[in-house]
This record gives C-alpha cells, sequence and structure tokens, in this order.
C-alpha cells in the first residue's frame, strides 16, 4: 500500500514548486538592477531579448539582451511581442544573463507570458518592449518609439499574447478555424467567397444569412474580444504593421490572426444581430465593429484611425499622437513628429494638428474638435484626443479639392481663408435614444414646409432628407452602396412619418434601417437652421447667432462662434444641405451632373467623380471650372480618365498633388468669391 495517494503526491509537488518559486523570488529581490548599455541612434541600433530554453515551465526565466543594427537592407531574426504591459503593481524581476544575477523589473502579465513564450529546446529571439527599451531614459525612449514601425514591419513574425487560456479562447479558437474551411474574404468586394461546393455550405458565405451561432458562442466571442490586448491603443500599429503570418496566443494555444479576421469580416459583413438584451447587444455591436476596424485591410484615412482609436487605452495621453505615427505613412498623409515625453499635452497635439495641415494641406482635422468653455487654455482649433466625442461622420465635401492657407500667429492663435455662410437662427438638440428617433424626425420636419422649395431650388423634403442623414446616401456611390438607404426610400420614410400620430410614431417600425441610420447620424448632434435659409446638423452645443463656414481645405462646413477680440472659437463640424459638394465657392451643379464617390478595385479607394445621370457618363473634371488652369500648371489623370486628376506646377514639374490649383485663394476672389480670412483662438 503506497504511503501517499496520487491526490496527495500532486498537492505536495504543487506545494514544492511554489516553495521553489519563492525561493527565487527572493533570490532576485536581492539581485542588482541591470544598467542598460546605450543605444547608439546613428547606428539605428536596437536591443533583442533572447529568451533562454527550458522544458520545464515553472523553471525560472531567464534572458539575454544583446544590441543590434536594425534597417531595411540589415535585418535580423526576431519575433515581436504585442501584449498588454498590465498593472505595474507587484512587479516582478526577471534575471538577464545565466552568469549573472542582474535583472530587471517586469509587469505580472509578462511574467506569466514569458514561460509559454519560451521553447523547450533552442533559444527564441525576441523583441519586447518593456525589455529592448529602458523605460527609465525618457531619450532613449522617444527615439525607440519612432522606430516601432521599423521593428514590427520587420519582425519575422509579430506574436499576440491575449493571457492565459480558457474555455471562451478555445470555444473561439475552434470556431475561427472551422470558419476558415469553409469561407475566405474578398476585402476589396467586402464580402465572403465561399471554399466548399456542398449546398449545406452555401449559408457561410451568404450576407442575408446570420451565423448559426447559439448564446454559448456569441458569449465566448464577446469575453474573447473584451480581453484587455484589444482595448489598448498601442496595437493597431503593431498588428497592422505585422506580416500575414502573425499568430495570437493564449497560454499553450495558438492560432494564425489572419482566422480571428476571417470571423469579424463575417460577422460584420452578415450585419450579424447578437441575440441579447438590447443594450447588451448594442455594447458588444460596438466592441465587435471596433475589433472589425483594427483587423481590417483597409487603408483609411489618418483621421479616421484617430476616430476608431479614440476607445483604445494608453497610459501616456501623449501615446495618442506617438501611437499612431508608425501607420501615417500608409494613410497619405505621414507625420514626421520626433516622440518627446517630456514636451507639455497641449503642445504635442498642437504640433499635431499644425503638422497634418502642413504636410496635407488640409484642414479636415477641424472635424474632431469639441468646444469646451471649461479649457480656457486650449485653442478651439486643435482636438483634445483624449477625450474625443465623435458622431458619426457625415458625407460632405464642401469645399471640394482646395488647398488650406493658414498661418499660426502669436498666442496660439491660426488664421485660416473661408467664407461665412450666415447665422444660425434656430437649434433644436437630438432628444432621447434610438426609441425617441422618429419622434425628433416627426418634431424637425413639421417645422418646415415640406411641400415648398429649398434655397439651392430641389425640394424641401429632399433637404431636409440628406441634411438628418448627413448626405449619406447609397445614390452617393457608383456602384450603389449595399449599407445606406437611397434617398428615395428615406423620402418614403419621412412621408410616412410626417403623418402619423403622435401616439404612433414612436411605435412605428418602417423599414428599422432608416431610423437607425438617421440616430447614428443625429445623436449628440442638434438640427438647426440658418439666416441663409440653409438647414443641418451640427454639434449640440450650437447656439443661436453661431456662423457657418466654410474654409479653404475643409471638407465639412464648421460653426463658429465670436468672441470679444474679434477671433471666433471653433464648435464643431456640421452638414449644410445644398453647400456639401463645393456649391459655397462654385454655385449649384447644373446641366445633368450629380457629384458621386466612385470606387476603384484596383486600388481599393473611393475617388470624388462627376456622373451625367442622363448619359450614366463619368468624368474627373468639375463642370463649373474652366478646363484652362492658371499659368504654369499642368494636370493627369488616371489611364481612362475615370476616377483622378493630379496637379503639377512647372517650378517643381515632378510634384503632383491632388489640390486643384483653380480652387486657391486668388482664383477663387477673380471668381467674385466673397472669401475672408478668419482667426480661431
Amino acid at each position: 500500500m503506497p504511503l501517499y495517494s496520487p491526490s496527495s503526491l500532486r498537492c505536495r509537488a504543487r506545494t514544492y514548486r511554489k516553495r521553489i518559486r519563492q525561493l527565487y523570488s527572493r533570490d532576485r529581490d536581492r539581485s542588482k538592477d541591470y544598467v542598460y548599455q546605450p543605444l547608439d541612434e546613428s547606428n539605428n541600433e536596437i536591443r533583442l531579448i533572447t529568451l533562454l530554453p527550458a522544458a520545464d515551465r515553472d523553471s525560472e526565466v531567464i534572458c539575454d539582451l544583446n544590441i543590434v543594427r536594425l534597417t531595411e537592407e540589415d535585418v535580423p531574426q526576431y519575433e515581436a511581442l504585442s501584449y498588454t504591459w498590465g498593472s505595474a503593481e507587484s512587479p516582478r524581476r526577471l534575471r538577464v544573463s545565466s552568469s549573472s544575477d542582474y535583472s530587471i523589473d517586469i509587469t505580472e502579465n509578462l511574467a506569466k507570458a514569458l514561460p509559454y513564450l519560451r521553447d523547450p529546446v533552442v533559444p527564441r529571439i525576441l523583441w519586447i518592449d518593456a525589455i529592448a527599451i529602458n523605460q527609465k531614459d525618457l531619450t532613449e525612449r522617444g527615439q525607440q518609439v519612432q522606430r516601432m514601425a521599423d521593428i514590427f514591419s520587420l519582425a519575422e513574425r509579430v506574436i499576440v499574447w491575449l493571457g492565459l487560456g480558457d474555455a471562451d479562447s478555445k470555444m473561439v479558437m475552434e470556431t475561427c478555424e472551422f470558419l476558415a474551411t469553409k469561407v475566405e474574404v474578398d476585402v476589396d468586394r467586402q464580402e465572403l467567397r465561399s471554399l466548399s461546393d456542398q449546398a449545406h455550405d452555401a449559408h457561410w458565405s451568404d450576407s442575408r444569412e446570420q451565423p448559426p451561432y447559439d448564446i454559448a458562442t456569441w458569449q465566448a466571442i464577446v469575453n474573447f474580444l473584451s480581453r484587455p490586448w484589444f482595448q489598448r491603443l498601442w496595437i493597431w500599429q503593431e498588428i497592422r504593421l505585422a506580416k500575414t503570418n502573425a499568430m495570437i496566443t493564449c497560454g499553450a494555444d495558438t492560432m494564425h490572426w489572419a482566422k480571428l479576421q476571417i470571423l469579424l469580416c463575417c460577422i460584420v459583413y452578415k450585419r450579424s444581430v447578437i441575440p441579447w438584451k438590447t443594450q447588451e447587444s448594442e455594447d458588444a455591436a460596438t466592441l465587435l465593429n471596433l475589433c472589425f476596424r483594427l483587423a481590417s485591410a483597409f487603408q483609411e484615412r489618418l483621421l479616421s484611425l484617430f476616430i476608431y482609436m479614440r476607445h483604445s487605452r494608453c497610459i501616456d495621453p501623449r501615446d495618442r499622437v506617438y501611437g499612431i505615427l508608425g501607420l501615417s505613412s500608409r494613410t497619405g498623409t505621414r507625420i514626421d513628429l520626433r516622440p518627446d515625453y517630456e514636451r507639455p499635452v497641449i503642445d504635442v497635439y498642437i504640433d499635431l494638428m499644425i503638422h497634418y495641415t502642413n504636410m496635407s494641406n488640409r484642414l479636415d482635422m477641424l472635424g474632431l474638435c469639441r468646444y469646451d468653455e471649461t479649457m480656457r487654455d486650449w485653442p478651439s482649433w486643435t482636438p483634445d484626443l483624449r477625450t474625443l466625442v465623435i458622431s458619426t461622420p457625415t458625407q460632405s465635401h464642401a469645399s471640394g479639392s482646395s488647398a488650406c492657407e493658414v498661418a499660426l500667429l502669436q498666442d496660439r492663435v491660426l488664421r485660416v481663408t473661408g467664407l461665412r455662410l450666415g447665422r444660425i437662427t434656430s437649434v433644436d438638440s437630438f432628444d432621447g435614444s434610438r426609441e425617441d428617433c422618429n419622434s425628433n424626425i416627426q418634431r424637425w420636419a413639421k417645422s418646415l414646409d415640406m411641400a415648398s422649395d429649398y434655397v439651392d431650388g430641389k425640394s424641401m423634403a429632399e433637404a431636409f432628407c440628406l441634411g438628418i442623414c448627413g448626405g449619406a446616401v447609397s445614390d452617393l456611390y457608383v456602384p450603389p452602396s449595399k449599407t445606406l438607404p437611397s434617398l428615395e426610400s428615406r423620402l418614403a420614410f419621412l412621408q410616412d412619418i410626417v403623418t402619423l400620430g403622435d401616439n404612433e410614431v414612436d411605435t412605428y417600425q418602417g423599414e428599422h434601417m432608416l431610423s437607425e441610420h438617421v440616430f447614428q447620424q443625429c445623436d449628440r448632434r442638434a438640427f438647426f437652421r440658418t439666416s441663409s435659409n440653409h438647414l443641418g446638423i451640427g454639434p449640440s452645443d450650437a447656439r443661436e447667432d453661431d456662423h457657418i463656414c466654410v474654409l479653404l481645405g475643409c471638407n465639412a462646413s464648421m460653426i463658429i462662434r465670436a468672441v470679444s477680440d474679434g477671433s471666433y472659437k471653433v464648435i464643431g463640424e456640421s452638414y449644410v444641405s445644398g453647400i456639401g459638394n463645393t456649391e459655397a465657392f462654385l454655385g449649384p451643379l447644373s446641366g445633368g451632373f450629380s457629384e458621386v464617390l466612385r470606387y476603384d478595385a484596383d486600388s481599393g479607394h473611393y475617388y470624388l467623380v462627376f456622373l451625367h445621370t442622363e448619359s450614366g457618363k463619368i468624368q474627373v473634371e468639375d463642370p463649373r471650372l474652366s478646363t484652362e488652369l492658371p499659368s504654369g500648371w499642368r494636370r493627369k489623370t488616371d489611364a481612362q480618365g475615370q476616377f483622378w486628376q493630379q496637379f503639377s506646377h512647372e517650378s517643381a514639374p515632378d510634384a503632383w498633388r491632388d489640390h486643384d490649383p483653380r480652387l486657391t485663394k486668388s482664383e477663387l476672389l477673380k471668381r467674385g468669391v466673397l472669401l475672408e480670412d478668419i482667426e480661431f483662438s
């Protein structure tokens, strides 16, 4: 008869292992702090970690640190770790070099990951920011942060550590593995393609069919995507710059990142409805959409990334700028700011605004601004990335392809050029939730004479529908958007809403998508009318007597407020019916033309072009402009002349730009446009 039962032996083994760890921990507490050798920035140096092998996961983790050169021409073999630091409280000691007793502090979350990342047989070479960067040296930290894009894009593979595995992570990984055998993703067309020729598998690629997941699976997916890693700001750069072989790790379980991408695309393309209570379902849908954006292969504009990343977490608010630098070159607007963690946050954000404006010749970042009277030292023309409050972007091209004309004056005053169109005469804020959406639409509609003509000669009903949906209708796109209602369906919905009684309007179902799109556009906004008889939607803080203006180089019309010193405060962006297509500078489109966004499958981008509605012909040239360019300028187009045109001046013949030289301040003044300089404080 054995002296101990098997369960008793297992218990004693756990006790011994715990005691050994405590002894190691006590020894490590007495270890000396590792002294980092300085990096030579001029030689493009970084540090790499070599995790020494060990078959026993409970044995002490030991690593070596080596300085290496990293350039595109000289790339050592290594993997980069993307993970969450976790709490800095109760740090663990990591021994550096088996031949010394030097150690560094690491977080508990990283300490849990290292035993799983360590190979049992051969050394594993990794780049891990908390170890490879001397976090106490702010100068080095800034220099290495600037190299993050190179580090993750040149890594042989990026490893995503999500934490220890559990039942939810196993279920999600199995779900992803199975789904990847059924469909693949066509990113350009935003659709799923079947990998099976079996009739019973057709539903997997059918966007009209909901995924066949039960509540337990949905809960596991949401729990998986709620792990802290998905909330971290830096991961946007780390995973988007990774090669296609990136791996997800949960404890000992691994999966290709690409398979999670397939699951997220499947959920979004199918417009999946999670079968939970309303609020829980909405929160889960928001989470799923954010993760889809993270995993998306689209090359968004820089401003879109700021919007998507606003909920992401970071310890230092400067990282809301520095954490996106590596992605900026992929957006078409490279931001070459040098990370400086000793610079005040307000100055970092001002630097971003000025640099973006100078690099892009655009003022579209003003669309991220929301005026806060309590922040008196903060310039109203600089967005506060710490507290972005963003409504759904509108589809406005109020200034066409013009370039901004700006100057930074003393006392943080920004001078811009634009046109004031009138003052707000009435404001009616959007009240309540989705359930109250129809009541808001009805109240606003009944304040107008729907049988009359709008200021641009079109019907008041059409102007109102475009106003409350921010110009976002399927008719705006070629081919028509599958995710947006048409203008015709919006007009029919409006007619129904206006005729319903007070007791009927809130229970009216109609086409849910219509009411939902209005809610998305109008939530946290207000409906307004102006002294020039225009109507539109803008920030909920808009007031009577605020001005509407269109600025050179800014897609959205802006609401601004006069202050006593003659300057103006930026209140926020707006959408105004009748001036969303450069009408303020060039007048209305005529001759049967309309402005549309045409999709180019080769580039994966939408381009603003002009459609002749009767003939169906498309041209890149704005019919309101003379075909003759100002002296010294020339143009080129894509091969078909169907998507884009660019311009260059003889003084720099190889510097092609998107900005139209016929829309400069001097040329517009010749057309009689009453442009003026406006100062923002």
